[in-house]
């Protein structure tokens, strides 16, 4: 890839990728359009050339993104663990209202990193002192009860099995929470990272997909009486 402008334009999604003008070896990654199942794939394209050519220290300029599917956040933590055991990082920029509605319901901002400036998330490659753009609140935790037969009755036996468990316990867990419910029951710490993968991969990493699960147990478990 050279280091000049790039641009891939396909469906809805425009990226390109140029070096910043003023930081050695940060590259800025614009994304342009919309992130789904049909451009997924091209963004991940530039973002793992970029990590395999050793071009790990990446901005994600979000300016143009109108929206971001389940894949797309995927593609970022992904890319960002593979960056970080590289030596480098991956920073979010100037999302857009739509996108950063769904960073703030996934609580992304304990993985990925985001500043409302461009010229922030850059310095901080280079021991900047740009501030985070603040993190919304999260919502309220709604206590639940569930039956003990459904979340406790016999010992989980895969950390599949005990996501869901807390996940049946309260579905409005914050993800640090859910983390430490892990714990308690016997299971290694994943991280952050590795917790959310692992939400995703049962398509419970929204509350409201998970809300809407605790919700099918407790039928299920009413209706099985």
């Amino acid at each position: 890839m050279q280091t000049g402008h790039l641009t891939s334009q396909q469906n809805t999604l425009r990226l390109s990728v140029a070096p910043s003008a003023v930081y050695k070896d940060v590259f800025v990654v614009r994304v342009d359009g919309s992130v789904d199942t049909l451009t997924a794939d091209d963004l991940d394209n530039v973002i793992s050339t970029l990590v395999r050519q050793k071009r790990t220290r990446l901005v994600i300029d979000l300016a143009g993104t109108q929206y971001i599917s389940s894949a797309g956040w995927g593609i970022f933590i992904s890319r960002l663990r593979e960056a970080r055991e590289d030596g480098g990082d991956l920073k979010l920029a100037r999302m857009t209202a739509p996108v950063r509605d769904v960073y703030d319901l996934l609580e992304l901002d304990g993985v990925l990193r985001h500043f409302d400036r461009l010229d922030m998330a850059e310095s901080q490659f280079n021991g900047g002192n740009g501030h985070e753009a603040p993190v919304a609140p999260r919502l309220a935790s709604i206590q639940t009860t569930a039956p003990a037969d459904v979340s406790r009755a016999v010992p989980p036996s895969s950390i599949d099995d005990a996501l869901r468990r807390v996940v049946v316990e309260d579905p409005f867990y914050s993800l640090g929470e859910i983390r430490s419910r892990l714990s308690e029951t016997g299971f290694p710490s994943l991280g952050r990272i590795g917790t959310l993968r692992a939400l995703w991969s049962l398509g419970l990493a929204f509350r409201h997909q998970r809300f809407r699960y605790y919700r099918r147990q407790m039928r299920s478990s009413s209706t099985s009486r």
